[in-house]
């Protein structure tokens, strides 16, 4: 756990000793981040970050660039898949008591702070950046099973057709003229 904890440690920034301007860094994302904050349908990553801090005299801007792949599981066959994903956000930051969750673009921390952790930002970024549909390119599926998913359904649809042991609902209706 302590191995966790330290690497953790990285997204810890201190913003109260920098001077006003701009300040950049860059991380790696790997198998120990994507271990730690598990986002939906993602197994594992490696996305470089690179993240510039604005600091002014009245608050931050914080910039994300993201680049990289996320591995996940195809929609249709169901075999590993992995992503290419890219994207930045950007997040104002200002210093007072009151706090809004309206505006998605601006954090407000409280005036005794003096640094930030951006894991959290990390993780929700990373989430919106994992596409809604994850599929293979058009012949790079799995072949063999989606045969056997495309003869279960049909199998399963044949059978539940052909059982006339039972009566139908509809037979009874056909009775009715």
């Amino acid at each position: 756990m302590k191995k966790v904890d330290g690497y953790l440690k990285q997204f810890d920034i201190q913003f109260s000793g920098l001077k006003l301007g701009l300040h950049e860094y860059e991380f790696d994302l790997g198998k120990m981040f994507f271990e730690r904050f598990k986002i939906e349908d993602v197994n594992d990553g490696k996305v470089h970050v690179n993240f510039s801090l604005l600091k002014r005299e009245n608050g931050l801007e914080l910039n994300f660039e993201f680049n990289g792949s996320l591995n996940s599981s195809c929609d249709r066959c169901l075999e590993s898949l992995d992503i290419s994903i890219a994207g930045s956000n950007e997040l104002l930051v200002k210093f007072g008591d009151e706090h809004n969750e309206e505006n998605d673009e601006l954090l407000v921390l409280a005036p005794e702070e003096y640094k930030i952790n951006i894991t959290p930002l990390l993780y929700e970024f990373l989430s919106l950046l994992v596409p809604l549909r994850k599929v293979h390119e058009e012949n790079d599926c799995n072949e063999e099973i989606i045969a056997r998913l495309h003869n279960t359904n049909t199998e399963e649809y044949e059978d539940n057709n052909n059982d006339n042991d039972t009566p139908s609902v509809w037979d009874k209706l056909k009775n009715l003229k």
